[in-house]
């Protein structure tokens, strides 16, 4: 019983996913953006060496050594506490923005595969649209971002290189659901 609870818990928090990046695309097609961006300063993807939950907060330790801490009574704690929950489950890295300095989280999300269809040539206002196949949004390259020419040539290389009969290779993606922003692109490990 324990098994089908947890599938079914997954179940929902991916259709939960999916509704979230679903509208976020739908509000960018119409030109309604949220205003929020994720401000880092720390980009991080990483595996979960501990997560603690106690005394009004909680502390997650990275594989690479960082301590990150988030309060109970911040609004997005459930969303955060819930994310890291599930990639514990499915024993996935998660993608981290906040500032190392004083071990705040701003945000995290779960890296996914998947595989690229096409990317525009040219920006329209400071953005590169991206997309995947059997993705149900388009997504975005923010050019002010300092990433933004590794992934943008990640993506194209990865496109380029498919033959004309295949699906592109699969990239690890991590997207800022709200914005539909790429904040994260790497090939597989």
């Amino acid at each position: 019983m324990g098994t089908l609870t947890m599938t079914r818990r997954q179940c929902f928090v991916s259709l939960l996913i999916t509704g979230i990046v679903m509208s976020a695309g739908n509000s960018e097609s119409r030109g309604q953006t949220s205003g929020r961006i994720l401000h880092g300063p720390y980009f991080i993807v990483d595996e979960i060496s501990d997560w603690r939950i106690q005394s009004g907060a909680a502390q997650l330790t990275l594989a690479g050594g960082s301590k990150w801490i988030i309060s109970e009574r911040e609004e997005k704690f459930r969303l955060v506490r819930d994310t890291i929950d599930l990639a514990l489950r499915q024993k996935k890295p998660v993608f981290l923005s906040g500032d190392r300095n004083v071990g705040t989280i701003e945000w995290v999300t779960l890296p996914k595969r998947l595989r690229p269809m096409a990317i525009a040539r040219e920006q329209q206002d400071g953005k590169l649209r991206v997309t995947f196949y059997m993705s149900p949004s388009v997504y975005y390259l923010r050019s002010d971002r300092p990433w933004y020419s590794t992934f943008r040539a990640l993506i194209e290389r990865v496109i380029n290189e498919k033959k004309q009969t295949e699906l592109s290779a699969e990239l690890m993606v991590s997207i800022d659901t709200p914005t539909s922003e790429l904040v994260d692109v790497r090939a597989p490990q």
